[in-house]
């Protein structure tokens, strides 16, 4: 009797043992599993992608992390009728149209990622992107002008298909950047903001971003023969040094002042990068400046431009007589306006600085004489506004222009008084 209990006694502790032995197994097993956290399209590089008919692609892709239990992905697509995806991610373009191709984990953690499809009976993909900026520093408590930039592509060929681009930071924390291309500084660092070509055939441009707290120069010891004025940071009234010049206005739209000077010793005009003066207005004010001593429009220094965004929203076809044409839709809007025009505001003593870039020193450099001439208009500033400390900004000095009745004259119904 005892002997026939202890045969299935000891089953049991061994089938115990074996089922205990398992249940673990499997629990530290499905805890060792790790789901997808992210998938990233590498190829193209941002999310929209033109195509033409009959055109493949192959996705390139990351799944993160690179450890992950099951790192296969399940490809699809909106419109099988406008372009299909196979399970290895190659996209074939069927007909004009626009379709979703979505890349899924398929380990059940619903990770996914997606592309827009354009596909279009022609395409002509952007070959080179350029900017109008590789570097630039901003800064945070600077002006307005210098807490943002306006970064403007060129794109080539000039018939590219798709002239819209896609603007992106490599830190948004440091630098903020629009759909439009402004940049704007958040805090002190370095960043990268990235133009691509919108058609995600691969063409960018890359600017290099570095913010600091304020212009590196405020406090510096002035270089030997530069003027011993101070040169004020933007957010700081400007420093008001020698004979300030009244100019009083009849005629808001016509009237100007012309400053005729020499050249500071050993300075060309193509030399110069830069203009400087404190001006104050009872109201808010836009000062433009135009090389020579009569104002003309072609002559403009400052420098404003208004784009045209031409952005495809869709493509179809309609039935002509039995026909099948192609449609694309179009959406034009106009960007942002950008301009070097000096701004002051209303009962502001402020620093006005205005730039000059290539095309405004070569309007500078058209004459050779010795004497410079540039005249001064102020919009919007009736009835008085008045300037003063005038600087040239010449091979990274500043020189200051002594202003008098022998070098400032009024045209077209403006006064002007000098006040020491």
């Amino acid at each position: 009797m005892r002997e026939s209990y202890r045969k299935p006694l000891a089953l049991f502790l061994v089938m115990t043992i074996t089922v205990a032995g398992m249940t673990d197994y499997q629990r530290v097993d499905a805890k060792a599993k790790k789901k997808v956290k992210e998938i990233t399209v590498q190829k193209p590089e941002i999310s929209s992608l033109y195509l033409k008919k009959g055109e493949k692609f192959r996705i390139k892709y990351k799944v993160k992390p690179a450890n992950a239990s099951n790192r296969k992905v399940a490809f699809a697509t909106s419109n099988k009728k406008v372009a299909t995806v196979s399970a290895k991610g190659v996209i074939q373009a069927k007909k004009p149209g626009a379709a979703q191709i979505t890349l899924k984990a398929k380990d059940g953690s619903r990770k996914k990622a997606s592309i827009q499809i354009k596909v279009v009976k022609k395409l002509k993909p952007v070959k080179k992107l350029s900017l109008n900026k590789k570097k630039a520093t901003l800064y945070l408590n600077g002006s307005s002008s210098e807490k943002t930039l306006s970064l403007k592509a060129s794109v080539a060929p000039g018939s590219a298909t798709v002239k819209k681009l896609e603007y992106r930071s490599s830190d948004n924390k440091v630098a903020s950047v629009s759909k439009k291309g402004v940049v704007t500084a958040k805090k002190t660092g370095k960043a990268s903001i990235t133009a691509y070509a919108a058609d995600g055939r691969g063409a960018k441009a890359v600017c290099q971003i570095v913010v600091e707290n304020a212009p590196s120069n405020t406090n510096a010891p002035q270089p030997p023969g530069t003027s011993s004025v101070p040169a004020p940071t933007p957010e700081e009234p400007a420093v008001r040094i020698g004979t300030k010049v009244v100019v009083t206005t009849e005629n808001n739209f016509r009237s100007y002042v012309t400053i005729s000077i020499p050249l500071p010793s050993g300075v060309k005009k193509s030399d110069i990068t830069g203009f400087r003066m404190g001006v104050d207005s009872g109201t808010d004010l836009s000062l433009r400046m135009y090389a020579g001593s009569q104002k003309q429009t072609e002559k403009e220094l400052t420098a404003r431009s208004t784009g045209i965004q031409d952005e495809v929203t869709g493509t179809s076809s309609v039935n002509v007589d039995g026909k099948v044409i192609p449609k694309t839709s179009h959406r034009l809007s106009i960007q942002e306006s950008q301009s070097s025009w000096g701004k002051v505001k209303a009962g502001q003593l402020r620093l006005v600085k205005i730039p000059m870039d290539e095309r405004a020193r070569a309007l500078l450099s058209d004459s050779t004489e010795e004497t410079l001439a540039v005249c001064l208009y102020a919009h919007n500033c009736r009835p008085q506004y008045g300037f003063y400390t005038f600087q040239i900004e010449a091979g990274g000095q500043l020189h200051t222009i002594q202003l008098g009745a022998d070098n400032v004259k009024a045209v077209d119904g403006a006064s002007i008084t000098f006040e020491n």
